[in-house]
């Protein structure tokens, strides 16, 4: 192959590489102006998960502005932000379930608490967060808080940022939640969190610290020892005392 040849070939190899890399960027470029200018990926339904508390119709109203936007350039973040605005959440996963779907999975707060303030109720999450002002606590299912202040706090603030408390709070939780009308706490005082004391009707019961409060591994713990004297003695008033190793102490008072 003499040099003239040679040229000739490397100049149609040359022109051969450049239609395949214009072609390229043709297609790539027609690809991306597809993907966020065709109808098909507008988002056209967002969907929630976790719903227990939140009014999900305030939520899907809250999001409607997103609705007919490019799934692809939707700001997430700024859709958690509006989400996490609403107090009785506490977290936000957002992912794209097809072309045009958006499905939101969030996590609530565990609203069992309250703090009152006068005739003011408020409502509190098991992490201390203060979640909603009540007037009254009619079908509510809420333990009152004694020893506990707002200081000033207003909605969707934290109240109890002390952990040994929330420990606390989310350990008793499970119980307050199983609603067992007969055997039901109506207040608890963490004033001393040394000293943790629980009211069941008439019945006083001593806690101690937070320590062994919840069952671990088979070892029962404080509120199941409490829960299981209860079932089995017809106490209407006196105290239980579980604050320390050992039998509990049981004084029924007539």
């Amino acid at each position: 192959m003499n040099k003239a040849q040679e040229f000739r070939r490397l100049k149609k190899r040359k022109k051969i590489i450049k239609r395949l890399v214009i072609s390229s960027i043709i297609i790539v470029t027609a690809s991306i102006v597809f993907i966020y200018k065709a109808p098909i990926f507008n988002v056209k339904q967002i969907n929630f998960t976790g719903i227990t508390t939140v009014n999900e119709k305030e939520l899907q109203d809250g999001l409607k502005d997103y609705l007919g936007k490019n799934i692809f350039t939707v700001d997430y973040k700024e859709i958690q932000e509006k989400i996490l605005a609403n107090p009785y959440i506490k977290e936000v996963k957002i992912n794209k379930k097809s072309n045009a779907i958006l499905n939101i999975s969030i996590k609530e707060g565990k609203v069992a608490y309250y703090i009152q303030t006068g005739e003011i109720y408020k409502a509190i999450t098991n992490d201390g967060f203060y979640v909603e002002q009540l007037k009254t606590l009619e079908g509510r299912n809420l333990v009152s808080i004694i020893g506990a202040k707002d200081n000033g706090k207003e909605v969707g603030q934290k109240i109890i940022d002390d952990e040994n408390t929330s420990k606390i709070l989310n350990a008793f939780h499970p119980i307050i939640k199983s609603n067992i009308s007969e055997l039901r706490i109506e207040r608890l005082d963490i004033s001393d969190i040394l000293n943790i004391k629980g009211y069941i009707k008439g019945v006083e019961i001593l806690f101690g610290d937070d320590e062994d409060l919840v069952r671990k591994n088979d070892k029962a713990g404080k509120i199941d020892k409490v829960l299981s004297i209860l079932e089995q003695k017809n106490i209407q008033k006196g105290y239980i005392d579980v604050s320390f190793d050992g039998p509990p102490v049981v004084k029924i008072e007539s």
